[in-house]
């Protein structure tokens, strides 16, 4: 546990703020902004987050979350430094490949610089940008480019019961989502391949496996929540 105490502390107050957003329940408003508060104080020096509070080392991974949460919040009225989201975005941009064969991806970790790039670290570094609020940052043209030249080969490296399939997929929906006002076209065809994935294996249940991973309760929220983004019944995910 002590190993993903950010992770749950980053979706935790997404879930809070998107409450919030929804009822505006005055017991929450507080506590949400608690928990914006420890996260604003947790960034390290390289403007992002590790698994604990304050840690030395940095990974996308983590910053995702955190920025998604960060968003959600100051989208509901919270208090969210400029200063922590302007960290955030050099952290964010020191993490992407900008020349080379792999331009427009992003690595794990800034300070290896042999770290690993995927689908799923390219994903987090759009989303990141996005809901940072930098749309238009000369890495989202590549990226996406760069994301669409690796869906035909994620589903070969990467097992749809695989924690960074599902991880993977969560962010790049968001990216292909938002990113179709500026590549028309994008969205569709990012759908008719997700949509295809997940019917074809959602088991005969409902569910969808997850292995290895958290297990199937988060396959199946994650792939409800891809399917339910075009509908925008979450806040986070209305343009």
């Amino acid at each position: 546990l002590n190993e993903t105490r950010m992770y749950s502390h980053a979706f935790a107050t997404l879930f809070l703020a998107e409450i919030y957003g929804m009822t505006r329940r005055s017991d929450l408003r507080a506590r949400l902004q608690q928990a914006v508060d420890l996260t604003v104080k947790s960034q390290n020096k390289q403007g992002s987050w590790r698994y604990r509070p304050n840690a030395p080392d940095s990974d996308m991974s983590i910053c995702v979350c955190q920025i998604m949460a960060l968003r959600a919040a100051r989208n509901i009225g919270l208090q969210v430094p400029r200063t922590t989201i302007d960290r955030a975005y050099e952290y964010i941009r020191a993490s992407a490949y900008k020349s080379g064969r792999r331009k427009g991806a992003f690595r794990y970790q800034i300070d290896q610089p042999l770290t690993r790039a995927s689908f799923a670290l390219t994903s987090a570094g759009l989303a990141s940008l996005f809901h940072a609020g930098f749309y238009n940052d000369p890495m989202v043209r590549p990226g996406i480019s760069w994301l669409k030249r690796s869906l035909t080969a994620v589903g070969r490296e990467e097992s749809y019961r695989s924690y960074f399939y599902w991880y993977g997929h969560y962010y790049a929906a968001q990216v292909m989502f938002i990113a179709d006002d500026m590549e028309k076209g994008l969205w569709d065809y990012y759908w008719r391949i997700i949509t295809g994935e997940l019917l074809r294996t959602q088991r005969g249940d409902g569910s969808w496996m997850n292995r290895p991973g958290p297990g199937e309760a988060f396959g199946t929220a994650v792939a409800c929540i891809i399917l339910q983004v075009p509908y925008q019944y979450l806040p986070i995910f209305q343009k």
